[in-house]
């Protein structure tokens, strides 16, 4: 099967200004990273997704998103400060060696936790207190739309800690939280242990190994 050109990708309807939708929604709660347009172009070439469907318009038009004071990075085709995007995560580049598992990664959060889009489209996320990727039963276009609104928040709320945003903000998007004692292991409250920045790609081997 031959593979599509990028002016056959980006050739039909673009779902970027329904994404921008959800984006002017959220207001101040999402920042957008901007796309580079080599990034964006061998992203999507890589993908081989149009941006007819809102993942390949975030991939083309977005470095990535960052939510809730950087809580949540939801994958484009990468930026500086985010480093690896949607092509890197999935091993689409020769040059990026990261273990993949049988999913399309497609956004990360600050405690190491990923989710996925499985092979039935559906989201699964790794939660790395329980260390086991859970079905959301939700395609990727109402899991962006819910992690764009406020209902995430409600998500996260028993991993969050007075003063998280401040800390969290401090942090570049390529950076998670190392929380010591580590989060499947019984020990104190989680405003009580250790939390060290560390690259997610760190929290990513760690977490995938099981140590």
């Amino acid at each position: 099967m031959a593979l599509k050109t990028l002016e056959e990708l980006t050739g039909r309807r673009n779902a970027w200004p329904r994404v921008q939708g959800w984006i002017q929604q959220a207001g101040k709660r999402v920042e957008t990273l901007p796309a580079d347009s080599q990034s964006s172009a061998s992203t999507l070439l890589a993908l081989q997704i149009s941006t007819a469907t809102p993942l390949g318009a975030l991939a083309y038009h977005s470095g990535g998103l960052l939510v809730d004071s950087g809580w949540l990075r939801i994958l484009g085709c990468g930026h500086e400060r985010m480093h690896w995007g949607l092509a890197e995560w999935n091993g689409l580049q020769a040059d990026h060696d990261v273990p993949v598992p049988d999913r399309l990664i497609v956004a990360h959060d600050v405690l190491g936790g990923f989710f996925g889009r499985e092979r039935n489209k559906r989201i699964s996320y790794y939660s790395p207190d329980t260390q086991h990727w859970e079905d959301t039963r939700l395609g990727y276009n109402d899991w962006l739309a819910w992690a764009l609104s406020e209902d995430m928040g409600d998500f996260y709320e028993n991993l969050r800690w007075r003063g998280w945003s401040k800390e969290v903000k401090e942090l570049e998007p390529h950076q998670g939280l190392l929380v010591e004692p580590l989060l499947w292991k019984k020990g104190p409250p989680l405003s009580k242990r250790k939390r060290t920045p560390v690259p997610i790609v760190e929290l990513w081997g760690k977490y995938q190994s099981g140590r």
